[in-house]
């Protein structure tokens, strides 16, 4: 699992989890709430009901695809115009039906995710 715009918030959070995922493994957009746990070895941790549906959507994905929920998959589409995904249909995850996507990995993706992340770098350059 994956999280982006932790811990402030970025205007880019879901283009760079999915470039990340391309790189990487999966991807979840919403809301968590964090928290150092432990005395003795304190770990980064992650609650929230996205948190949840993260690890039930990995148990129902397939080996080497990258699974991601309606609500990423509009934020990509926001932030990423052209990127691609397939459509998986309607996952049943506990007691809710949660429609769900891959992102195509294919050479156009990772080029489309790259050139998106570095003409936004550049918009943010140029307001500082």
């Amino acid at each position: 699992m994956c999280v982006g715009g932790m811990p402030e918030p970025q205007s880019d959070h879901a283009l760079r989890v999915a470039r990340f995922a391309l790189d990487a493994v999966r991807a979840a957009n919403s809301e968590v709430v964090a928290s150092v746990m432990g005395d003795l070895n304190p770990r980064y941790c992650l609650f929230g009901d996205t948190v949840t549906t993260a690890a039930k959507m990995e148990a129902h994905s397939e080996r080497n695809c990258i699974n991601i929920s309606i609500q990423a998959k509009k934020a990509l589409d926001d932030q990423c115009p052209g990127i691609s995904t397939t459509p998986r249909g309607l996952i049943n995850i506990e007691t809710r039906n949660v429609e769900c996507f891959f992102l195509d990995q294919t050479r156009e993706n990772y080029q489309v995710a790259r050139v998106t992340g570095q003409a936004a770098r550049m918009k943010l350059l140029e307001t500082v």
